[in-house]
């Protein structure tokens, strides 16, 4: 008897294995972009989306519990909302010095999401860190100062002169 369990038991692990998640209600994340998502020109209102982007400007604490997250993708940020532990992956934002975190989201996505006033949003429930951020190099331009200046000189130049002419008029 002990024989004949255990090759059903094989069998089963294997036909288990081999049986889609889908088949088990799991939904399979529909990859997108923020731009793709900000168009709605997909139906995709409650699904199940991944999202991956560069994280910029800030974590905005919403409650308690969440934070916000600005995802740019493809020259479009969305809000991407989270439990407060899950956002601690990430370490550095995107700004003027510097290159965010690369992130890969998976969440629901909102067209007018209830919870939040009727914001566009995505609700993670995975949040993983692909890229981490760095340094960004800023050269300055030498001739965006010499115009500059020169600029400065002409305004300057202009400024007397015309308080000369409303002097000279005046008198």
């Amino acid at each position: 008897m002990r024989r004949a369990v255990i090759p059903l038991a094989v069998i089963v692990a294997f036909t288990v294995a081999l049986v889609p998640a889908t088949a088990f209600g799991a939904q399979v994340p529909t990859d997108v972009t923020a731009a793709e998502l900000t168009s709605l020109t997909q139906d995709l209102d409650g699904a199940m989306v991944r999202l991956s982007g560069e994280v910029v400007s800030e974590a905005l604490h919403s409650d308690g519990e969440g934070v916000w997250l600005n995802v740019l993708s493809d020259g479009t940020a969305i809000g991407v909302y989270m439990p407060a532990e899950m956002a601690e992956a990430v370490t550095t934002f995107g700004d003027y010095r510097h290159n965010g975190d690369v992130i890969e989201v998976v969440g629901v996505y909102n067209e007018a999401c209830d919870e939040h006033g009727g914001d566009l949003d995505v609700h993670a429930t995975e949040l993983r860190v692909i890229e981490p951020g760095s340094p960004r190099e800023q050269s300055v331009d030498t001739w965006k100062g010499i115009v500059g200046v020169l600029g400065l000189i002409v305004a300057f130049v202009l400024s007397r002169r015309f308080r000369r002419m409303r002097h000279e008029v005046i008198t």
